[in-house]
């Protein structure tokens, strides 16, 4: 057990082979106990049970021969200290949720995990949809021609050859099978003789003419006295970027009209029949229309259908989310898509194959779908391995998407949690001492992939894990109008760590529209709500990078802190607009702390940072600020605010506002008296350019950053190596014992050789 062999060796602890200083210890006690707690021997009489897909829950479920079949089985059974529940790798248990029933004990935690080879089993809030008895869709038609009913009609059964104009402007689509319908006036009968369409050339006339039957093939029909007829399907290339010519033939013209837009009727009021004429003469324009409409039939290509009994409002595709669309149109328009219109299900395979016969697994979540897929259940001493979590839908803020935990000393690691309506993993009101790592959390619809929330939410810590989202929330197909954040932490959660994580923004392109940002990459807000963020690799599109308090349209409050340090934070991919892009956005903040980052982004003009309303006592140092703005503190923000040791480097003219007043930096030095030690220079970073590419912050030889910071104290002493990898590879180094001084940003320049230290702070057996 490596937590359990230590030693010390003058001022440090040695730790197994790793080597750690006084700030690792501080950063391990909590963690380092509850693994060592943990790992213990457990009893000898624990049992372990297994779940598999094929088994039974009359079986014993004590071996992987008699394996429980049911999540349900799991709920209801009760669980002694030690004991551990076991999933079958490469299973998959569909529309149900785990709830812990008991609770483990200090060194005898209760497991569930997994067993067998191949892929974590995966617990899913949706149902999985059987598609053997689904067959190619019927054809669709779309009215591509709709003129609004003038309430006027002809009633005289008068002889008129109408040649109708249709404006290419008022034609939506093309088409190659379509029908035209007429109506007959409220009163008297409608005779048509010949019908025909065909491209416009120099009105009437025509450039050729496909002749429209009607009833079976033929050329005429009679319509009863205010009803509709509509043609046979007629093939014809429409192209709607063309005037078309309807031409009808009646000897009784006792027709109900249309009003026109940019269309023309003409009439010649004599025999004989000119339908099928292309170039006529003795026409006259003027008078409402006489087409009802002109509607498309669609071949239904590459949809298929089945009915069901319930309306899903998400779906997937092999564990993909795949569009909702309008209707059954659009989905055989749209590959990776589906439409329920109450009765029947249309489904659109991704690469266009028959979902009846193409071996993959569509699933789908209704309202009444589970709204989470695991809770410990308030109980605590679990650990929750290797069993991933998938496919809820929830509406609600009191009830999480995923894996939520609220018990104390449990960890959660070594799985993924993804495609939630809420947050796909939650530490929850209550939840205190907990452990999550090496978890990948992504695809949060409407929320965020990690949420720290709630009062008695204190102690926990978040290390070695992925979280990424589109917070733009475009990816979704379910799109809200709204933007959120990757990581958000608020509700009064306290004294949380984030440590060692890669966290990114998989947001589009910038947004014309300047009042709908794209998000944010890490947000704290509420009264009391604080958290640490350290050691982090950030970036992505985002309007924010963090935003702490109430500002940002986040709809959260104030009060809230944060400590930020030792992190890299990209924010080149954001832009600068009315709204947002910037690195840091304090409002109403009081004590947050940024040290040791460095923060790139020199084509967002917006300031850095940001301090406003209130937003006091900020402690801004050692920073390397490769930005294209840098502070704004507005007067209310002053009290207490202490920026110094900062590298700024980019941005032209005035980047600084102090109480209102722009200065560069010389000026800012003088009028706000911060910033003493700080400078402008380029910092010489290894490759300055996006994270999300090739961009690597660590520093150069000839960087002034180097022995240019100040000691800031053993809480924040362990910097990054540029061996450093994310999320599993965080290496760390003493920056007492790199060179002369500390380094400004979050990289130490290992001078001397000096060996890192892989950072592991707990849950690691």
């Amino acid at each position: 057990m490596w937590c359990s062999e230590r030693k010390v060796v003058g001022n440090r602890w040695q730790v197994a082979d790793f080597s750690l200083t006084p700030f690792t210890c501080h950063l391990l006690t909590l963690a380092c106990l509850l693994a060592c707690l943990l790992f213990t021997a457990g009893p000898a009489w624990a049992t372990t049970y297994y779940v598999a897909a094929a088994g039974s829950d009359t079986n014993s479920g004590t071996s992987s021969g008699t394996p429980w079949q049911t999540v349900a089985k799991v709920n209801a059974s009760t669980f002694l200290p030690g004991d551990s529940i076991l999933f079958n790798r490469g299973d998959a248990w569909y529309g149900t949720s785990l709830v812990a029933p008991s609770s483990g004990s200090s060194g005898s935690p209760i497991t569930f995990g997994a067993y067998g080879t191949g892929a974590n089993p995966v617990i899913k809030g949706s149902t999985a949809l059987s598609t053997s008895g689904y067959t190619l869709g019927p054809n669709t038609t779309t009215s591509i021609f709709t003129p609004p009913d003038s309430g006027t009609a002809s009633t005289d059964s008068l002889t008129r050859n109408w040649r109708e104009q249709v404006s290419h402007l008022d034609i939506t689509n093309p088409a190659g099978l379509i029908t035209i319908s007429v109506t007959a006036s409220p009163t008297v009968a409608l005779n048509i003789t010949g019908a025909g369409i065909g491209p416009a050339t120099t009105a009437p006339n025509t450039s050729a003419i496909t002749r429209i039957t009607w009833g079976g093939g033929n050329n005429g029909t009679t319509v009863a006295a205010g009803a509709t007829v509509t043609s046979d399907q007629i093939t014809y290339s429409l192209d709607n970027t063309v005037d078309q010519m309807v031409t009808i033939y009646t000897t009784a013209r006792n027709v109900e009209y249309y009003t026109n837009n940019h269309e023309t009727l003409w009439s010649n009021f004599s025999a004989p029949d000119q339908s099928q004429s292309t170039t006529v003469s003795g026409y006259s324009p003027g008078g409402n229309i006489v087409i009802k409409n002109i509607v498309c039939i669609n071949t239904t290509q590459f949809t298929y259908r089945n009915t069901l009994g319930v309306a899903p409002v998400a779906m997937w595709e092999n564990g993909s989310l795949i569009r909702i669309e309008a209707s059954a149109l659009s989905v055989d328009q749209t590959p990776g898509s589906w439409y329920y219109d109450g009765t029947y299900l249309y489904i659109h395979a991704a690469d266009n194959s028959n979902v009846a016969t193409n071996g993959k697994t569509y699933t789908y979540v209704t309202a009444a779908s589970p709204s989470f897929t695991t809770w410990d259940n308030a109980q605590s001493w679990l650990i929750f391995d290797s069993l991933d979590q998938a496919e809820t839908y929830n509406t609600s803020s009191t009830t999480l998407g995923g894996i939520y935990l609220t018990g104390a000393h449990s960890i959660a690691r070594n799985l993924s949690a993804h495609d939630t309506f809420r947050h796909p993993i939650c530490v929850y009101t209550g939840a205190t001492s907990d452990v999550v790592t090496n978890i990948t959390a992504f695809n949060s619809y409407g929320t965020s992939p990690l949420c720290i929330y709630g009062t008695g939410t204190s102690g926990n810590l978040i290390q070695n894990s992925t979280f990424y989202n589109d917070t733009y929330m475009r990816s979704a197909y379910v799109f809200t109008g709204g933007v959120w954040s990757v990581v958000v932490a608020h509700g009064g959660s306290q004294n949380n760590t984030i440590d060692s994580c890669l966290i990114y923004s998989t947001a589009g392109p910038f947004r014309t529209d300047t009042f709908i940002g794209h998000g944010y990459g890490v947000l704290v807000g509420d009264s009391m709500t604080s958290l640490t963020v350290s050691h982090s690799f950030i970036y992505g599109n985002f309007e924010w990078g963090v935003d702490v308090g109430s500002g940002g349209n986040s709809g959260l409050t104030t009060g809230a802190s944060i400590t930020f340090w030792d992190n890299l934070l990209d924010i080149s991919a954001s832009s600068s607009s009315a709204s947002g892009g910037e690195g840091f956005l304090l409002t109403g903040s009081v004590g947050s702390v940024l040290y040791n980052n460095t923060v790139y982004g020199p084509g967002v003009a917006n300031p850095v940072v940001t301090q406003a309303s209130t937003s006091t006592g900020a402690l801004v140092k050692n920073n390397i600020f490769y930005t294209g703005g840098y502070a704004s503190v507005d007067a209310t923000s002053e009290t207490s605010t202490a920026y110094d040791y900062n590298d700024y480097f980019s941005a032209p003219g005035t980047p600084f506002s102090w109480g209102g007043t722009a200065y560069n930096l010389a000026n800012w030095q003088t009028n706000s008296s911060q910033d003493a030690h700080s400078f402008s220079a380029d910092p010489s970073l290894t490759n300055a350019s996006s994270l999300s590419t090739t961009g690597s912050y660590a520093l150069l030889a000839v960087s002034p950053a180097i022995n240019a910071g100040v000691n800031l104290g053993s809480t924040y002493q362990m910097a990054l190596t540029p061996a450093s990898s994310w999320p599993g590879g965080v290496s760390l180094l003493n920056q007492n014992s790199a060179g002369s001084g500390w380094e400004i940003g979050a990289y130490v320049y290992p001078a001397n050789g000096a060996s890192p230290t892989l950072l592991q702070r707990g849950c690691c057996d």
